[in-house]
């Protein structure tokens, strides 16, 4: 909570408490003037947010109660016993439902931003069912500049968190406050001129935005990385492309699962977990990953990332672009988050211009097992009892893994630990978060994020595991397995 919303919450309680107690005098007075000035100065400063509007609503029951002084007591008191229950109610949302405040980036750079808006000529799009439509990407470049943040963008805006609360069934206006949360960026710096930079693609979770990633994004940028997210179309809440505003399409995801037989799904995991043998194991899997209607999905996601990276190499040859020879085409990494996880590792297995992926805790289903994967990779998973919940990375990796292969799990996270979900509410079972607490979470992602990439994009000649000691990080269990 911010200062003037706090120091309002306060006056308030104390001016309802006067007003309802004593006859008006100095004390009473006093408090009024004090409330109604830090309700101007929260409302010009902070800005409304519907999570106070019952808090609001107290204040005029306390000048109510002080405008008539003599009324009935039975009266007086049970709007003052409903004004505390409304004063409550106000201050748990505001608590719950917070303005978030992102850690400040610690690297030595700010952070620039710009959108682009991509149309890939050569592919259909498969999921609008609009005649002769192709594929159509927006793309967000996040860069490291020198140039000062004096207008920082506002975080998910746009109408971002109205798509997303409407993705999710609730109300439009429940992530409403989130434009009064500035992040650590701002459209159209300068670039750094310090030659060509790594870059790294994010690839987001399905039904989730790039913009979700902001507390990742903003510290890998300040460090010296290029970030280029892109929203996979009809499978984000929101796209938008140009001056038209896409959103995610609901036939597809509920046809996703449509002919899906999850029993036989069930049966294939329970003979998976009883076998012994290897090969019979494969087997089991592979016919698990063919009875499971991901790997179109991951198909196209893999498609998208390779369309981008086509046009990285584009922006980096012309003198029109604003990354002209800014980019590294040798150090190109890739990061994905759920389903964008499964696509970073299976694109990695078929695109040798990729050195290093990440996969932040995503099921790697799809193609994957019918490859071999000689590209470092880092997968990262939410803190699970692992005998319940079946992951099938665990045995696909071990499988086809040639390279570095890290494994991660960080303590008391759940899936939406990887992105912003952590910062959105204190309400764990709303947003698919664990107990950790968000700036530890984001402490403990970036520093693996940007050792891993350091290591395998840049060459730094990095222990992995000895920069991770247990003492200092008792919330992680990492191994090198490859």
């Amino acid at each position: 909570m911010k200062l003037f919303e706090i120091l309002l919450f306060l006056s308030t309680l104390g001016f309802l408490i006067v007003a309802a107690t004593k006859k008006r005098g100095r004390l009473a007075a006093g408090f009024r003037y004090l409330t109604l000035f830090l309700l101007v100065m929260h409302l010009f400063l902070d800005g409304y947010r519907w999570q106070m509007l019952l808090g609001y609503l107290v204040l005029v029951v306390a000048l109510f109660l002080y405008q008539f002084p003599n009324l009935d007591r039975g009266l007086k008191y049970g709007g003052l016993a409903f004004a505390l229950i409304m004063w409550l109610a106000s201050l748990s949302l505001s608590f719950l439902l917070p303005v978030i405040q992102f850690p400040r980036p610690t690297g030595e750079y700010t952070v620039g931003l710009q959108a682009l808006f991509l149309e890939d000529s050569t592919r259909p799009e498969t999921i609008s069912n609009i005649e002769g439509d192709k594929r159509k990407l927006t793309i967000k470049i996040w860069y490291p500049s020198n140039q000062k943040v004096r207008h920082p963008e506002k975080y998910y805006d746009e109408g971002h968190s109205d798509a997303f609360a409407q993705s999710k069934g609730m109300p439009e206006f429940i992530f409403s406050h989130f434009s009064r949360t500035k992040t650590n960026h701002e459209k159209n710096l300068q670039v750094i001129n310090s030659g060509s930079l790594p870059v790294i693609v994010l690839s987001h979770g399905l039904m989730l935005n790039t913009e979700l990633y902001n507390s990742i994004i903003d510290e890998i940028v300040s460090h010296g990385y290029i970030v280029v997210g892109i929203d996979h179309t009809y499978e984000t809440p929101l796209s938008i492309h140009g001056d038209k505003k896409i959103l995610w399409s609901q036939d597809h995801l509920n046809g996703m699962n449509s002919n899906l037989d999850w029993d036989r799904f069930l049966q294939l995991i329970d003979e998976f977990k009883k076998e012994d043998k290897p090969q019979r194991k494969l087997s089991i899997m592979k016919e698990m990953v063919r009875a499971l209607p991901y790997s179109e999905s991951l198909d196209r996601w893999s498609a998208d990332i390779a369309f981008v990276i086509d046009k990285l190499e584009e922006f980096n040859d012309s003198e029109k672009s604003f990354l002209f020879r800014k980019i590294n085409l040798d150090q190109i990494g890739i990061l994905g988050h759920s389903r964008g996880g499964a696509a970073a590792v299976q694109h990695a297995s078929e695109d040798k211009r990729v050195k290093a992926a990440v996969n932040m805790d995503g099921d790697q289903w799809g193609r994957l097992i019918d490859t071999t994967l000689v590209t470092p990779i880092m997968a990262m998973y939410a803190d699970r009892n692992y005998e319940d919940h079946f992951m099938p990375n665990f045995f696909i990796y071990d499988q086809v893994a040639q390279g570095d292969y890290y494994e991660v799990i960080v303590s008391s996270t759940g899936h939406a630990n990887f992105s912003d979900l952590s910062y959105w509410s204190k309400i764990h079972q709303l947003t698919d978060t664990g107990e950790i607490d968000p700036v530890r979470m984001s402490e403990v992602t970036n520093h693996l994020i940007l050792n891993f990439f350091n290591k395998y994009l840049r060459q730094q000649d990095l222990d992995m595991l000895n920069r991770f000691p247990k003492e200092e990080y008792p919330d992680l269990k990492i191994q090198k397995k490859g």
